[in-house]
């Protein structure tokens, strides 16, 4: 029984849809930054709150000097912490990335 529930398709295939990038969801992800930046407010030793508030701003496209300050304060948060190292220099190569294609921000 167990190979026959491995081998059924998924109910849902996520791959059908593509999420629509507009304003009601660059104004959802801004709740969601102002939410996690709440929170490391509140617990000001956690640096999860601050690596996640960082990449939801990255997605919405927060211009890449407020983004590394954010992700400055993740690493300071978590010295030694291998996320907290990855999100900043996978950051800095995605903006050298788009600096180079010329579609930079800030």
């Amino acid at each position: 029984a167990y190979e026959m529930v491995q081998a059924t398709p998924p109910f849902h295939d996520g791959r059908r849809w593509k999420l629509v990038r507009d304003t009601q969801w660059r104004a959802a992800l801004g709740l969601a930054r102002d939410a996690f930046d709440g929170a490391a407010r509140c617990a000001p030793n956690e640096w999860t709150y601050r690596c996640h508030g960082a990449k939801v701003a990255r997605k919405i496209g927060e211009p890449c000097d407020e983004l590394f300050d954010r992700l400055k304060a993740t690493v300071d948060a978590a010295p030694g912490n291998l996320e907290a190292f990855y999100q900043m220099h996978a950051s800095r190569v995605k903006f050298l990335i788009r600096l180079a294609e010329g579609k930079a921000n800030g």
